[in-house]
């Protein structure tokens, strides 16, 4: 009652204590933010309660749930027997439940208990547990406790129709979502099924562990699902992933994904001009919502933790055999190949490379033809490129440009080999001993602007 009770609040009481017991006609407490009426009696013999109570806020009840509620409960007990639960009615939020049952007194252990409840509930309930995720829509349960109290002794159903799933970290949601919780043995078993809103859809099955380290063996299947930043990249995937393990850290995330049609752009410009936020940022005097706020965008906390929290083992393949495209800048190419992730969610290894299929460069007016291409990443997200493309000159002579090193500071040669000897060099019937001739000219980035000398 404590958060009910801040401030003034009026106390009326009539009651009647004498041989027979305590009765009490009435008991009522008003204040800013509840108002509280009870009866009832107590004797060696017997006991009986009614409750009533009109609360202007659910919030110190449902963190992230606002909105007035009302409870109504009724119980009574016989010595020598159970305290049963007659009446349990509640009204907040949209949602309605009602339960009843009985239960063993407390003689120095926990009681024997048979509750039930059954309703509906908003799923925004989880919403304290899983932000900056965010879950609306509204659940139908019918729960059941039978034995000693806790969540070994709960069983039931849960189900939630047309629901909405937002991950802002993502830029995505999960629409449509249907949700299905049975709950047995302190194991709830899911199976959930929605479409992601940038396309696709979502089957998600398996058991967790209702208390803590809450133990999973959830499979994923994706099907046509579209992951996209629109200015850098799009691809379609499919596939199956399965995370096995504590939910609260160590679980590992395994499986296989097909990417298809993957269009990777190269920007006709800066990416971003803002650049990162500094480490040694220092907020003075910021409020606990603002500290909330950062936590949950991945910006406070040790860089292990950024981002992602809970940390999970990883053993992922990406597979595309052809189909990964690169576009931009007058680069037009067709690539292929497999690429594993390991490592962790907080420090990950990929290895694996994509060699060329086609392509074409067309710069200067000029159209070359990509001959040698590949990317390769060994241990980290900076991987090394290696592309040769090849044209004619008009007097025959073969011009390669050669792009190689890392992403983050390629190194680009210039090749040229004549296909014709020197005029007035070489007699008729004469052989020269090299008729071909190499210039080679590199340029390297600048690694105080950032650009590439040409």
């Amino acid at each position: 009652l404590d958060p009910y009770l801040r401030g003034a609040a009026d106390l009326s009481l009539t009651a009647t204590r004498d041989a027979s017991g305590t009765r009490i006609d009435r008991l009522s407490i008003d204040s800013n933010t509840a108002q509280i009426a009870a009866s009832g009696h107590l004797s060696k013999a017997d006991a009986q309660v009614q409750i009533q109570a009109q609360l202007s806020t659910i919030a110190p009840f449902a963190q992230g749930l606002n909105g007035p509620g009302q409870v109504q409960a009724a119980a009574h007990w016989q010595q020598g027997g159970p305290v049963v639960l007659d009446q349990f009615d509640i009204t907040a939020a949209g949602g309605q439940a009602s339960g009843g049952g009985r239960f063993e007194p407390v003689t120095g252990d926990l009681p024997q208990v048979d509750l039930w409840l059954r309703g509906t509930a908003p799923l925004g309930l989880a919403n304290t547990f899983i932000a900056p995720r965010d879950l609306q829509g509204m659940a139908n349960f019918d729960l059941r406790m039978v034995g000693r109290p806790g969540l070994a002794a709960l069983s039931g159903q849960a189900l939630a129709t047309d629901a909405r799933l937002s991950a802002p970290t993502l830029g995505e949601a999960v629409t449509g979502l249907n949700i299905g919780l049975t709950l047995a043995d302190g194991q709830a078993q899911v199976a959930a099924s929605g479409a992601v809103s940038s396309g696709g859809s979502l089957v998600l099955s398996g058991p967790v562990g209702l208390s803590k380290p809450f133990e999973a063996d959830l499979g994923l299947t994706l099907t046509n699902v579209i992951a996209q930043d629109p200015s850098l990249y799009r691809t379609r995937l499919n596939g199956d992933l399965a995370i096995r393990g504590p939910l609260t850290g160590g679980a590992v995330i395994s499986g296989a994904l097909a990417l298809d049609q993957a269009e990777l752009r190269v920007p006709s410009g800066a990416i971003a001009t803002s650049g990162v936020i500094p480490d040694g940022l220092r907020h003075v005097n910021d409020s606990a919502a603002v500290r909330a706020t950062r936590v949950r965008a991945g910006l406070e906390g040790t860089k292990a933790g950024r981002g992602g929290g809970v940390i999970y083992g990883l053993d992922l393949v990406l597979e595309a055999p052809n189909q990964i495209f690169v576009r931009g800048r007058g680069l037009d190419a067709e690539l292929g190949g497999q690429l594993r992730l390991s490592g962790t969610t907080a420090d990950v290894v990929p290895i694996g490379r994509f060699d060329l299929v086609r392509g074409r460069l067309d710069i200067l007016g000029q159209r070359l033809s990509l001959t040698e291409g590949l990317i390769r990443l060994q241990g980290a997200f900076d991987p090394y490129v290696r592309l040769v493309a090849e044209t004619k000159a008009a007097d025959g002579t073969a011009i390669q440009i050669v792009t190689q090193g890392p992403v983050s500071a390629p190194e680009i040669v210039f090749l040229s080999a004549s296909s014709r000897p020197p005029r007035n060099t070489i007699s008729p019937g004469s052989r020269h001993p090299c008729t071909a001739t190499t210039v080679e000219h590199s340029a390297t980035s600048d690694k105080h602007s950032g650009s590439s000398k040409r």
